[in-house]
């Protein structure tokens, strides 16, 4: 089914959330077109009401939106990235779809989001943003407030000429504080900003990830067994994937490089265990060929086994996300094939081995992107987002438990908007599940907060400065204030940006 969201609207990103409490998913679409965000109402069988339009303001072309009851008073509220205007906008929710008017935040001038995560930075229970600036080599974390808004931006930079593309979060020190790590493309490194507790962090440190590696793609996670997070980096330039082994105090020892096909250049990873020996293993997703690789964890720092899987002439696959799809227990994979505008599942048998069983279009000439697999709809069985960049939108489709899905819902994103990530958490504290995009192409994060039936309506859109294009987006609480904040990769800023949720 498809639903107009207007003419020239050129949507950019989108979410799901019940905004006028009838027990129904509803979705909200950032249209950068038109300037503004719009509501589909969920009558609760997969079908949509006429769109209702709110203004972001005049030439701010949103791109991004996330969800949140920023006030904490028990009202979804919507954030959105406005790219023109270089602001992050807030619009304060009443329950009964109305809004107050726009509260704007300013991020800076030529700056390109490329990268957004959630998480509570300053401890205080609210959410917060952190946002990735490609082309100004920072990071920028909003901070938010009890009443629905947010500190200005905070900036760290994370080197010269950095590029940072990606942005993961997690406690690199132990000392019970969210840190942040940025994939910084041109300076073939991986830049650590530990974290205060209050907000703030201290100066990147850089850990190289090999010469001519340019990182693109980075994703904590403790793949020794040590109980200390390690980093596993996509190194795009050499094609080969490598982990940064953690000492526990914010400190990293390089590891063995792993090839992932000659001129393959990897571009995104997904991390599970695959052959149930309680190791990790890593899947990698490569841009310039037809092939994922799945790279089996094997002792303490090895990966042996590695297997490919042919995803098509031409597919060009660029990212992938793992869950059980089929309720065997098993892990199985979700390819993302830009070329070939489709999706790919493979389904997980015993020993690492899996069995590629479907494609599902995305759209024609959507070009695919990003993917996420979680519940949408509440029915106990794993559903998929993907991001389409060219056509400037996020499709949901609706999984049966057995490994088959069905096409559902798209939410606009924004006029051209290319939506380049995507990332799934409950913003507003509603025990739902909500989508944040990254849309590289307007600057801006768009969270759409999810009704718990597959439907997602109440947009919110952040404003990054103008040149940011965020490109990696991760989640978490950052300040352990019980929100979840966003941290994003920004390549044209070289830093990354945390949006921290004040309340």
């Amino acid at each position: 089914m498809t639903y107009s969201i207007g003419n020239g609207s050129r949507p950019e990103s989108l979410t799901v959330h019940d905004f006028n409490n009838d027990g129904q998913m509803d979705i909200v679409v950032v249209n950068l077109g038109t300037n503004d965000i719009g509501i589909l109402l969920g009558y609760g069988n997969g079908s949509f009401a006429t769109i209702i339009k709110y203004s972001t303001g005049k030439n701010s072309n949103p791109v991004a939106i996330v969800l949140t009851d920023i006030n904490n008073d028990g009202r979804i509220d919507i954030i959105v990235a406005n790219s023109a205007t270089k602001n992050i906008g807030i619009l304060l929710g009443h329950g009964n779809l109305t809004f107050d008017t726009i509260i704007t935040c300013p991020t800076g001038n030529d700056l390109h989001p490329q990268s957004v995560a959630i998480g509570d930075f300053d401890n205080d229970g609210q959410m917060d943003i952190a946002v990735t600036k490609y082309h100004a080599d920072s990071i920028s974390i909003f901070l938010g407030y009890k009443n629905g808004s947010f500190t200005t931006q905070l900036t760290y930079l994370t080197g010269y000429r950095s590029w940072p593309s990606w942005i993961t979060v997690g406690d690199f020190n132990r000392d019970k504080r969210l840190d942040i790590a940025t994939s910084n493309f041109n300076m073939n490194n991986v830049g650590i900003l530990l974290g205060c507790g209050n907000g703030s962090f201290h100066p990147v440190t850089t850990f190289s990830t090999g010469d001519g590696s340019s990182p693109l793609f980075v994703e904590a996670r403790d793949f020794n067994d040590d109980g200390i997070l390690d980093i596993a980096v996509a190194n795009y330039g050499t094609s080969d994937i490598v982990v940064l082994f953690g000492f526990g105090d914010g400190s990293f020892l390089l590891g063995n490089a792993y090839r992932a096909g000659r001129g393959s250049a990897p571009c995104a990873l997904a991390i599970g265990d695959f052959n149930n020996d309680f190791r990790l293993d890593i899947a990698v997703v490569n841009e310039k060929s037809s092939y994922i690789r799945i790279l089996l964890g094997y002792g303490r720092e090895f990966y042996a086994g590695v297997t490919s899987y042919n995803m098509g002439f031409g597919s060009q696959p660029y990212s992938v996300a793992i869950g059980d799809l089929n309720n065997d227990g098993r892990s199985d994979i979700v390819v993302v094939n830009y070329g070939t505008h489709n999706i790919s599942i493979l389904l997980g048998r015993s020993h690492g081995v899996f069995d590629t069983i479907a494609t599902y279009s995305t759209g024609v000439g959507s070009a695919p992107y990003s993917v996420s697999v979680a519940d949408f709809n509440n029915d106990n069985q794993s559903d998929i987002v993907v991001t389409n960049s060219e056509t400037d939108n996020i499709v949901i489709l609706f999984g049966y438990g057995n490994g088959t899905f069905a096409i559902g819902p798209t939410y606009l994103t924004g006029a051209r908007s290319r939506p380049c990530a995507v990332a799934v958490g409950d913003f507003n504290n509603d025990n739902i599940l909500d989508i944040a995009i990254a849309n590289s192409g307007t600057n801006n994060i768009f969270l759409l907060y999810g009704y718990g039936n597959g439907l997602f309506g109440n947009k919110t859109l952040y404003a990054l400065d103008y040149g940011y294009r965020p490109y990696s987006i991760a989640i978490k609480d950052l300040n352990k204030d019980s929100w979840m904040d966003i941290v994003i990769a920004c390549v044209g800023t070289d830093h990354a940006e945390t949006l921290i949720k004040i309340c």
